[in-house]
C-alpha cells in the first residue's frame, strides 16, 4: 500500500462527510489501492469483510502509525480506561480469504454451498431497518444453493439451527471480519469482550486530522498569503515550522 499524499486524504475527507460508514469505507479502499505484489485487481466491493478490515489496518499504519489508542468504560464499574494497543494485536494470522471461494456446509441434513459475506453485501442491506429481513437478504446473496434429501431449500426458509452454524462456520472462515478486544478492568477486575471497529476508528481519526490540517491551513494562509495547494505540499515539519514561527 503507497502512502497517500495529504491532498489525496483531504480529497477523500471531503468526500466522506456526510456518508455512511460503509461509503467512507468504499471511499478509502478505492482511493488508496493496496498496491504490491499480493493485488488482486478485485473490485472493492467484492473484498471479504475481513480482507478490508486489514487493509484499513494497513491503511491506518501508513497513515497514522501503528498504535491504536482508544477510551472506554468498564460495563460493571463504569470506570474509565485508556487503551493502547497495536497492529499486531489486531491480526488474526488468517490469510485473506476470497470471497468468491464456493464453500460447502453439511449438517443437520442439509448441503448448503455458500460463500464469505463481501463489503458489497454489507452495503447492500445498510438502509434496511429490519434486522430480520436483512439476515434474510444477507442469506439470499451468500448462499448459492442449499438442498436435503427432499429436494432444494430456499435461503429464507433455513431452520435456525443452520443459519447459526453458517454463521459459525464464516466466522472460522474469516474470523479477520470481527475484531474482539479482550478487556480486562484494573479497579473491578471485570473482563469482557469488545468489538473494535477499525473502519469507525479511522474515520474518526482522519476526522481529527483534518479539523486540525484546516486550522493549520488558516493561519498559514493568514500568515504568509499561501495558497491551501501550496500549504498541503509542504512537510508536516515545515508547516509545524512555521506555525512556530507565527506565535514565536
Amino acid at each position: 500500500m503507497i502512502a497517500p499524499t495529504p491532498v489525496r486524504l483531504f480529497e477523500i475527507w471531503e468526500q466522506g462527510l456526510g456518508c455512511s460508514i460503509l461509503d467512507r469505507t468504499r471511499l478509502l479502499l478505492e482511493r488508496v489501492p493496496s498496491g504490491g505484489e499480493e493485488e488482486s485487481g478485485e473490485p472493492v466491493g467484492q473484498l471479504s469483510v475481513g480482507d478490508g478490515d486489514w487493509r484499513l489496518i494497513e491503511l491506518h499504519e501508513i497513515v497514522f502509525g501503528p498504535c491504536f489508542r482508544a477510551v472506554c468504560q468498564c460495563p460493571r464499574c463504569g470506570e474509565t480506561m485508556e487503551l493502547n494497543f497495536e497492529k499486531n494485536d489486531l491480526r488474526t494470522n488468517a490469510s485473506p480469504k476470497s470471497a468468491r471461494e464456493r464453500r460447502l456446509l453439511r449438517a443437520d441434513g442439509h448441503d448448503v454451498n455458500f460463500r464469505l459475506l463481501t463489503l458489497a453485501d454489507l452495503a447492500a442491506v445498510a438502509g434496511e431497518s429490519d434486522p430480520a429481513t436483512a439476515r434474510i437478504r444477507l442469506l439470499e446473496r451468500c448462499v448459492l444453493s442449499a438442498e436435503t434429501a427432499e429436494g432444494p431449500v430456499a435461503p429464507k426458509d433455513l431452520p435456525e439451527s443452520i443459519v447459526a452454524e453458517l454463521s459459525q462456520a464464516m466466522q472460522r472462515l474469516d474470523p479477520q471480519a470481527c475484531i474482539h478486544l479482550r478487556l480486562r478492568c484494573l479497579s473491578c477486575e471485570h473482563q469482557w469482550h469488545s468489538i473494535f471497529d477499525i473502519a469507525a476508528y479511522l474515520w474518526s481519526e482522519l476526522h481529527h486530522w483534518a479539523q486540525n490540517l484546516l486550522r493549520e491551513v488558516h493561519a498559514l494562509a493568514r500568515a504568509y498569503g499561501w495558497s491551501e495547494g501550496q500549504i498541503l505540499a509542504l512537510s508536516p515539519q515545515r508547516r509545524r515550522h512555521y506555525l512556530e514561527l507565527i506565535v514565536a
